[in-house]
């Protein structure tokens, strides 16, 4: 690893903006590998340091659209990175979506941060240290964030958790939509890998081989770094988790409301294959006006604005090389990495996703059990019963919760449950104390607003507590793979006899054998499959 005292120490003397008395300016500047980057002293939290918007690989513009992330250049002098990077290309549903939240649940709209510029170069992270420079070895917290591979951008969360002084926190931004998952033959056929797709996974990779390289430099440890992720983040940490290329990257993992397979019909046997995924490719391509010899030069040529809004999938691939088989394959078969994991849900996942789906008709929730279940389906309507006519929002809500969160999340406990390193399963039933809090109850995202102590929805003092408790649990398995702490309830590891998993509710509490209907379709369902 390089490292630079000489040239920091220059640096300060001769370029530093001079910080407060708290924050001695030398805390400001840290040498890494691309050069010099002089950070920020937090408003929020007078201890922390934000070092926002590092490059972690070379723009993926030009020729360089739709490649592997290739290797950074070094700059001159020293790099402000006291503002966040553009987010990559993506339509304003991420801010609405924000805006949105905050306000039925009796926040402030205006603390939502917009996107504001979009760029497709921007392969930047973001750095949150209570000590830079110092010799001391923090654990990492390594967020991925959600948005279904469409929308999205890495951010300021997670500040919270690294302002106890116990963790680096790092927040990174990849390529997403188009720009992170089309795969087409002419880019299959230009790859030494044979593949093509997987872009946006290949930027997490490159992403946490840059911590690996520089994390030392702003006071985290390189062999100790915990990924964690939310929603499709979630999702994006249960394949960092079979990838071969991420081995060695990271050592525990955390999964919020995401796992890396679901019961939906596309995890049939032509889900994800390099085949089907380039079909699909080529009619994105065809819709854009690029056919023929010359596709692939006329794709690059394209404004990034333009791929936005292309109806494609934003899923991973089996390619062979990123990405070697089935997710569900894999997990089933035990060839998931053996660390500690931490994976969960909340109780209401679909409150505040149903608005994404255009038909809550009787006749439509029967159609998604049926396409969800399959051979199942009748099992799945007696489980949960379809109203006769009219809305089915409740059932939706319900069925949708624990069929397409919850039951998957315990099912990834158990497939865990005979390795050496144990995995901890929480079920989040807060409900935020407001009128939209209440008709919401602990929806999708809830855990998280919690542990990020999102600045604009109310809260009583017993959310702050369980804030609180939250974030102790979460630094402590950050710190040694097991979650518990003295002064809050015991967490036991997940028992694949008994269920057993954590209730982060008004109390907190153990308890045993999560929603175990859900839980016995999807084992009926995911054995189906392997069958």
């Amino acid at each position: 690893m390089i490292r630079l005292v000489k040239i920091i120490a220059l640096a300060c003397a001769s370029t530093c903006v001079l910080a407060s008395a708290q924050t001695p300016s030398r805390d400001l500047v840290v040498a890494i590998e691309g050069g010099i980057v002089q950070g920020a002293q937090s408003p929020e939290y007078p201890n922390l340091i934000f070092f926002r918007g590092i490059p972690y690989a070379a723009p993926p513009v030009g020729d360089l659209r739709w490649r592997p992330p290739q290797p950074l250049a070094r700059w001159a002098g020293v790099r402000k990175a006291e503002e966040l990077s553009p987010a990559c290309p993506q339509s304003d549903t991420w801010f609405r979506i924000r805006q949105r939240l905050l306000s039925q649940l009796g926040g402030d709209p205006s603390k939502t941060r917009p996107a504001d510029k979009t760029s497709e170069d921007c392969l930047y992270l973001n750095v949150m240290t209570p000590h830079p420079g110092s010799s001391q070895r923090l654990p990492v917290m390594f967020y991925i964030h959600g948005g279904s591979g469409t929308i999205g951008r890495g951010d300021d969360g997670g500040a919270a958790l690294a302002a106890t002084g116990q963790v680096v926190v790092v927040t990174i931004n990849y390529r997403i939509g188009a720009l992170g998952w089309l795969s087409h033959p002419a880019l299959t056929a230009e790859s030494e890998h044979r593949s093509s797709g997987n872009y946006g996974l290949l930027d997490q990779i490159a992403a946490l081989q840059w911590v690996h390289r520089n994390i030392a430099q702003f006071g985290g440890d390189p062999d100790n770094v915990t990924i964690w992720g939310h929603s499709s983040g979630g999702y994006y940490v249960g394949i960092l988790m079979i990838s071969p290329l991420a081995r060695g990257l990271f050592h525990r993992a955390i999964l919020q409301s995401g796992v890396p397979f679901d019961p939906q019909p596309r995890l049939h046997e032509s889900y994800g294959n390099l085949a089907s995924a380039e079909e699909s490719g080529v009619k994105v391509a065809r819709s854009l006006g690029a056919d023929g010899t010359d596709a692939l030069a006329k794709l690059r040529s394209i404004p990034a604005e333009k791929l936005i809004n292309t109806n494609m999938s934003s899923d991973t691939i089996v390619d062979g090389w990123v990405v070697t088989d089935q997710p569900l394959a894999l997990f089933a078969r035990g060839r998931e990495l053996d660390i500690p994991v931490i994976v969960g849900s909340t109780e209401r996942e679909m409150a505040n996703l149903i608005s994404f789906n255009p038909d809550l008709s009787a006749n439509a929730y029967r159609s998604w059990i049926k396409d969800t279940l399959g051979p199942l389906a009748e099992d799945g309507l007696r489980v949960y019963p379809a109203p006769g006519t009219g809305d089915a929002s409740v059932e939706f809500i319900r069925a949708g919760s624990d069929l397409d969160f919850t039951a998957p999340a315990r099912w990834l406990a158990q497939s865990m449950s005979n390795k050496k390193s144990k995995a901890y399963l929480y079920h989040s039933t807060f409900s935020f104390d407001s009128p939209g809090g209440a008709r919401w109850g602990a929806f999708h995202g809830s855990d998280l607003t919690l542990l990020f102590d999102t600045p604009g929805i109310p809260r009583n003092k017993s959310g702050d507590a369980l804030a609180r408790a939250m974030r102790q649990y979460w630094i402590q398995f950050a710190k040694t793979g097991d979650p518990n702490v003295p002064d809050q309830p015991k967490w036991p590891g997940y028992d694949a006899a008994t269920g057993s998993y954590l209730d982060i509710g008004e109390p907190i509490h153990a308890s045993v054998s999560l929603h175990p209907e859900a839980f016995d379709l999807i084992d009926q369902l995911y054995k189906s499959r392997e069958r």
